[in-house]
């Protein structure tokens, strides 16, 4: 019904499967402008000091997770994955500061929308809750995940982006290369 086949209309599906197609489009077009934000962000200021022993701490968290999933974490992989914790770290420190400055506050809807999307990761979607009592680092996390978000977002806003054509093939490819 909601593709329009219950009415018998071709008409009403192709509408609607151009819809979806488009939203696809402009969601994939909104993450890769993020992406490009994001390493233009850790480009610029990737000499920001951090707290050495917390890369280190937070390197061997990641190599330890890996392992955990039988990985082989060779001297090579250990440096690939500790350039990435201070790629995050140092994005992290630059969003956290943009929203301060710009006194951002969480977008209680978007905090709404989070949970409903982490509560169908439940059978029932009480566990969620259940958790978040048990753990509220857990809400927290998610709600500096939603600052982060709307810090891009505004920076994104106050950026000048030229446009250029993508063909979909292209954009399905950088969405896969950057999974």
């Amino acid at each position: 019904k909601t593709w329009g086949i219950e009415e018998g209309r071709v008409e009403q599906l192709q509408l609607t499967g151009r819809k979806v197609l488009e939203d696809q489009v402009k969601s994939l077009s909104h993450q890769s402008m993020q992406r490009q934000l994001k390493n233009k962000l850790i480009e610029l200021y990737s000499s920001l000091p951090l707290p050495q022993g917390l890369v280190e701490k937070r390197t061997a968290d990641c190599v330890f997770q890996l392992e955990e999933k039988g990985r082989n974490v060779d001297a090579a992989s250990r440096e690939s994955v500790r350039q990435q914790v201070k790629h995050r770290m140092t994005l992290k420190l630059l969003l956290k500061e943009v929203a301060k400055q710009r006194e951002i506050e969480v977008d209680q809807e978007r905090f709404l929308r989070r949970l409903q999307q982490e509560g169908q990761h439940y059978e029932q979607p009480q566990q969620l809750f259940t958790q978040l009592r048990k753990h509220p680092e857990y809400a927290q996390m998610m709600r500096n995940e939603i600052l982060e978000e709307q810090a891009i977002d505004l920076l994104l806003e106050e950026t000048s982006v030229s446009e250029r054509d993508y063909t979909l093939t292209e954009i399905a490819q950088q969405s896969k290369d950057n999974l």
